[in-house]
């Protein structure tokens, strides 16, 4: 929350970022930004509704005092918030770690984190020593994104994953050419152990 409020202040000033806060407290009272949609359907929409609702908030609150820079400024935020989420969820994601554990125990350490992202349905394709493949056949953020007419700050809850591996998490690489924020049907994941790393594990076996 603080560095979300230096970001906004930064970005746009004390009087400005006091008029976001304020309209942001006043739609949260109004049950926005999904109080128009029918209840949700169960735990885990309930429980994205309540994870990206504060972001669109914000984003619309921004938009109204400086739509110029509305979404570098939600994006930031999200961004910051979005890295400190996955460090918390997943982890330290060792590659040398997962390469010792055997088959089903590597299944059960993907298959857990997994259920931890409740905005998401996940299909698992391949679990192995240097890799895991898996493929988002369901994402509730973009529907919701729409649903509130802002769709197009979906793709900034991608982005979470991109700047997180290969940068946060160093030894993991992810490739996925497409997502479904971008419109595609699915999001394929694949995230890799560096060449790097791959090497230092194989000298300590």
């Amino acid at each position: 929350m603080i560095r979300a409020l230096i970001t906004l202040v930064k970005g746009l000033g004390w009087r400005n970022t006091w008029r976001v806060l304020r309209a942001m407290r006043s739609q949260q009272k109004q049950g926005e930004p999904f109080g128009h949609l029918p209840p949700p359907e169960n735990e885990r929409d309930s429980q994205s509704r309540e994870q990206i609702g504060p972001a669109i908030l914000l984003y619309k609150a921004i938009r109204s005092v400086a739509p110029q820079d509305a979404q570098s400024i939600t994006q930031r935020i999200i961004l910051a918030d979005g890295i400190r989420f996955l460090r918390k969820t997943l982890g330290r994601l060792s590659p040398a770690r997962l390469a010792a554990l055997p088959p089903e125990d590597r299944e059960q350490f993907a298959q857990v984190r997994g259920e931890r992202f409740f905005n998401a349905t996940i299909q698992w394709d391949r679990i192995e020593s240097d890799r895991v493949q898996f493929t988002v056949t369901d994402c509730r953020f973009p529907p919701l994104c729409k649903a509130a007419n802002v769709p197009e700050i979906a793709p900034i809850f991608c982005l979470v994953d991109e700047r997180y591996f290969g940068s946060v998490e160093e030894n993991v690489v992810l490739e996925r050419p497409f997502t479904i924020a971008e419109g595609a049907k699915t999001c394929p994941f694949t995230l890799r152990m560096s060449s790097q790393d791959r090497s230092e594990s194989d000298d300590t076996e």
